[in-house]
């Protein structure tokens, strides 16, 4: 890819024969269901706000912050999937620095993390750009970490590792449950296909295993030229 160009969106993952006609209903039943989480926790922020001590005022107001840019995060996602389906978007693209992407939506999804209780975890290795569209690609990591929280219990850590090196980049999230239990990302959702289809566009791919260190999330784009 060279940077700045852009092309349609319109050929990957036909949403036909990835839900057979039912993707719709699919899109509004999640987006029903996901959204009323982040809004529970602002309208129940926004009541006690105003009778909380000045160090509550300054812990629920981060709390309001990280929900509401969730909520953000979920309608721009679910708006980006329906335009995907539609082949009505395109890449915007250009340089981009993965290492500094992974870690910037790492510590904007933290403060999520922290109110239910999770941390999250990054390590990473390389610094190899790619051309990418920045924007889709920075959705698409934030909703596979969104997911991770949403799999793993309360008290957990999200493990991110991300590799930026000559043949490509790479992010992997691993996502550990309690003993014995089995956990897997559910590619059937409509935020699993969102982060799908935007890693098909730049010529990679996403894996999603059980294994015995919990659930794993993987993406892996080759590198221009590979």
């Amino acid at each position: 890819m060279n940077p700045r160009s852009a092309r349609p969106a319109s050929s990957v993952l036909s949403h036909e024969e990835k839900h057979g006609g039912d993707g719709d209903e699919r899109l509004l039943a999640q987006m029903i269901h996901d959204l009323k989480n982040p809004l529970g926790v602002i309208l129940c922020y926004a009541e006690i706000l105003p009778d909380a001590t000045e160090s509550e005022r300054d812990e629920y107001s981060r709390r309001l912050y990280a929900n509401a840019r969730a909520l953000l995060d979920l309608l721009d996602g679910f708006a980006l999937l329906s335009d995907l389906r539609r082949g009505e978007a395109e890449l915007a693209v250009e340089t981009v620095d993965w290492v500094r992407l992974i870690l910037k939506v790492v510590a904007e999804v933290e403060p999520v993390a922290r109110f239910r209780d999770q941390r999250v975890a990054c390590d990473t290795v390389g610094e190899q750009k790619l051309c990418g569209d920045r924007t889709k690609l920075a959705l698409a990591v934030r909703h596979l970490l969104l997911e991770a929280l949403r799999l793993s219990p309360p008290g957990e850590t999200i493990r991110v590792q991300a590799r930026a090196e000559s043949d490509g980049v790479s992010l992997h999230v691993v996502v550990s449950g309690e003993r014995g239990s089995t956990l897997a990302f559910d590619r059937s959702r409509p935020t699993m296909e969102l982060v799908e289809r935007v890693v098909r566009l730049h010529r990679g791919t996403l894996s999603c295993d059980a294994q015995p260190q919990g659930a794993v999330g993987a993406i892996y784009i080759r590198a221009s030229g590979q």
